[in-house]
């Protein structure tokens, strides 16, 4: 159905409560935004056409009015169409529109509407693209992947072998930026690259881990395997302890020394707990007379598995020598508890 504005209009009179005889009908028609549109863009065409059938436009009567304002001057105005961009995004709000001309016989019409336009969404980002198959899965191992980026959108994570995409997985945003995919039938000797994809509208955003998603036969499940009890065992009730929330690094001890250039973290905590891990590293120049400042290495958020396992990549700052410091904090978060602050300090060897 065409948006249609119904003008009603006599020869120099308009009235919507009483018309004269002479009066009939004129419209402006496919109108943008839409009559009573609710979620217009900022910097949407405001555009319609002119109905001729009650007679061709004079172009030099037609003015434009948006929120009371004349734009006249700065619209594009034929005998068929109209249209104004705000030079300026639109206040989110209601807005409205009101044109006024008159046919080459003379006759005037007016015709409005309003339109609401919606607070500006940010553009899509990608911060990070993660997961914890830089070390070997074993097969049928569950990949877990996040990507940190823009909130509210729709999420999903790529796996390409050999320059095809092999595999889709749908991603939930289980906190605000924060996407998760989980995946449980990778099998096989295989590598992969994790392309992380954030869609929203008729916007697509992609980008890549850093490392590539290994999985291999020989690799050991770290999946936990349930015993079968014996009777003795099934007669005693058994107590299950619930984990602390707070994370425990499993790879390293405060005051350890890293000796690669770079280094993964991995740790535990409750299972599908949101863990939150920033790396910080420093380097002393100089004999320790001159220290470059710290430097971020890592800024995300991962989430546990169900065995409340968990890893991340720390690459290597751009300058790093030996004596370099590594502060590593992480804060894991579950429902509606927060864990307190786990740190760990390392040392490039």
């Amino acid at each position: 159905m065409r948006n249609s504005l119904l003008l009603l209009c006599t020869a120099g009179l308009v009235s919507g409560l009483s018309l004269m005889p002479a009066a009939r009908a004129q419209r402006i028609v496919d109108v943008t935004p839409s009559v009573n549109a609710q979620a217009a863009s900022a910097d949407a065409l405001v555009s319609g056409l002119f109905d001729s059938s009650g007679g061709s436009v004079d172009v030099s009567t037609v003015r434009i009015l948006l929120d009371g304002q004349d734009v006249t001057a700065n619209s594009s105005i034929t005998q068929n169409f109209f249209s104004y961009r705000p030079a300026q995004p639109l206040s989110p709000g209601q807005h409205r529109v009101q044109v006024e001309y008159s046919n080459i016989q003379g006759q005037r019409r007016v015709a409005s509407w309003s339109f609401a336009t919606a607070a500006p969404q940010p553009e899509l980002a990608i911060n990070s693209v993660t997961h914890n198959a830089v070390e070997p899965l074993a097969d049928e191992a569950t990949l877990l992947a996040t990507i940190n980026g823009t909130p509210g959108a729709q999420a999903s994570v790529l796996l390409i072998e050999d320059g095809s995409m092999v595999r889709e997985i749908q991603a939930q945003e289980v906190s605000p930026g924060v996407y998760v995919a989980s995946y449980g039938s990778l099998s096989g000797n295989r590598e992969s690259i994790a392309v992380g994809q954030l869609r929203r509208g008729e916007q697509t955003i992609y980008a890549a881990a850093a490392q590539p998603v290994v999985v291999s036969t020989s690799a050991v499940s770290t999946d936990a395997t349930a015993a079968e009890p014996d009777q003795a065992a099934a007669d005693t009730p058994v107590e299950t302890a619930v984990s602390s929330l707070k994370p425990e690094f499993t790879s390293h001890s405060s005051g350890e020394q890293i000796a690669s250039r770079g280094f993964t973290l991995t740790g535990r905590t409750r299972p599908s707990a949101t863990v939150e891990i920033e790396v910080n590293a420093s380097t002393p120049l100089v004999g320790g007379f001159l220290n470059v400042g710290a430097t971020q290495l890592v800024d995300e958020t991962v989430i546990a598995d169900m065995n409340g396992e968990f890893s991340i990549r720390v690459p290597a700052p751009l300058v790093v020598s030996s004596g370099t410091q590594y502060e590593v904090e992480a804060v894991a978060r579950l429902d509606n508890e927060v864990s307190a602050v786990t740190q760990l300090m390392l040392e490039q060897q």
